[in-house]
């Protein structure tokens, strides 16, 4: 574990601790979670700390798995951590539509 604060919103480790412990790792695989996709702004996240450190995370990975359900293609929130071109996979449920789903893959994005 890195070291930071734990979110009581989230229940995950934030905070300037956390984010300089990420900077001395590398991940092969990067599995992040999300509370929004926008086709225009991105993944998102609610919280600042949240997004700061899982876009360093991506930056310090090989891969990057973003788990989303169906229901937060379309939306957005305050603050984004991954552009399209920062995920290589979105992992999803089945009630993804057609179109969604070759809107990911049409970007090079692997829908699982």
């Amino acid at each position: 574990i890195t070291g930071g604060q734990v979110s009581r919103d989230s229940v995950s480790i934030v905070g300037a601790q956390s984010v300089l412990g990420l900077k001395t790792c590398h991940f092969d695989i990067c599995f992040l979670g999300t509370t929004s996709f926008s086709p225009d702004v991105g993944f998102c996240c609610e919280h600042r700390d949240d997004a700061l450190l899982k876009s360093v995370a991506i930056r310090q990975s090989d891969y990057v798995v973003v788990l989303m359900d169906s229901g937060k293609f379309g939306l957005s929130n305050t603050h984004c951590f991954a552009e399209l071109s920062d995920v290589d996979a979105v992992v999803t449920d089945g009630a993804l539509t057609e179109e969604q789903r070759r809107f990911f893959q049409e970007r090079g994005i692997t829908v699982l």
